[in-house]
C-alpha cells in the first residue's frame, strides 16, 4: 500500500452537467482521501476523461449532444471537489490530471504531434506476436477476424 501514488478512474464521457461531474470525483476524492489515510503516498489522482463537447449548440445538459459548462466551471467543479474532501480530511492536494481527449479533438481534423521517443522493435517478432495473439482467440473471434 506504500507504494500506491495515484488513483485514476473514469465517470464517463460527455458528462452533461457539473453536478453529475461533482458527485462523481467527490467520491472519487473520498477514496483517494481514505487510501492516504491507510498509509497510502497519495500524490496524484487522474480524473478520467468526461469533460463534454457541445456538438449541437444548445448549451444544454438535458441533450445528448450538448452540455451545459465550459472549460472553466469543468476545472474549478472538479478542483472544488477534490479541494473540499481533502481539506475535510486533513490530506495533501493531489496533483490533477485530466484526458479531455474528445475536447480537444472533437472540432479538427487533424493534430500533429512530435515524436518525444521511440522503441525500435526486430521485425522478425513481429510475426510470431501475431501467432500468439491469433492463437489465444476465440473461435467465434477468429470467424469474424
Amino acid at each position: 500500500l506504500d507504494c500506491l501514488q495515484l488513483l485514476h478512474f473514469h465517470i464517463g464521457s460527455q458528462i452533461p452537467s457539473t453536478v453529475l461531474l461533482a458527485d462523481g470525483v467527490t467520491e472519487a476524492a473520498q477514496i483517494y482521501c481514505e487510501l492516504a489515510r491507510l498509509g497510502a503516498g497519495m500524490r496524484v489522482i487522474d480524473i478520467g476523461g468526461g469533460l463534454g463537447i457541445d456538438y449541437d449548440g444548445s448549451h444544454s445538459s438535458c441533450s445528448d449532444m450538448s452540455v451545459g459548462y465550459g472549460l472553466d466551471e469543468y476545472a474549478s467543479t472538479v478542483v472544488r471537489a477534490i479541494q473540499f474532501a481533502c481539506d475535510r480530511k486533513h490530506v495533501r492536494h493531489p496533483v490533477i490530471c485530466s484526458e479531455s481527449g474528445r475536447a480537444l479533438v472533437s472540432h479538427h481534423s487533424v493534430l500533429v504531434f512530435e515524436a518525444i521517443s521511440s522503441t525500435v522493435v526486430d521485425p522478425g517478432t513481429l510475426g510470431q506476436n501475431l501467432v500468439y495473439l491469433l492463437d489465444a482467440l476465440e473461435d467465434d473471434a477468429l470467424a469474424d477476424y
